[in-house]
């Protein structure tokens, strides 16, 4: 069974949630109801903290890309933390994940993100 621990953060003002483990086929899904649990009222959008993530699978891609299409459908953000550096950081660029889903180098840099409007974010 793989280790992973999703811990909500919802004291700022946008939820984060910091995963730390390995995300793989059998907690992806998991992983992925968890965040979407805090994408509840008017949030402008969801942080994700990749920071303590050892491992990511295809399946771990796949949920993260889904988590952004479900928090589009409500006009919602999903923004990833992955500091510079990171072989996660390489598999996210490689998939695409930044063209959905900004990827930022840290906490700070998301919250200062999430902050702007939608038409200042790159």
């Amino acid at each position: 069974m793989t280790k992973l621990v999703v811990s909500p953060d919802t004291s700022g003002p946008v939820p984060v949630t910091r995963i730390s483990g390995e995300i793989d086929l059998a907690n992806a899904p998991r992983m992925r109801d968890e965040v979407l649990a805090l994408a509840v009222g008017d949030v402008q959008g969801l942080i994700v903290d990749l920071t303590e993530v050892s491992y990511l699978d295809s399946s771990g891609v796949k949920a993260l890309f889904q988590l952004a299409r479900d928090l589009r459908q409500h006009d919602q953000t999903l923004l990833v933390t992955v500091p510079v550096g990171s072989p996660l950081r390489r598999v996210l660029k490689v998939t695409g994940l930044h063209e959905v889903a900004p990827i930022c180098d840290d906490l700070d840099a998301a919250f200062n993100l999430v902050a702007q409007s939608p038409g200042e974010r790159t």
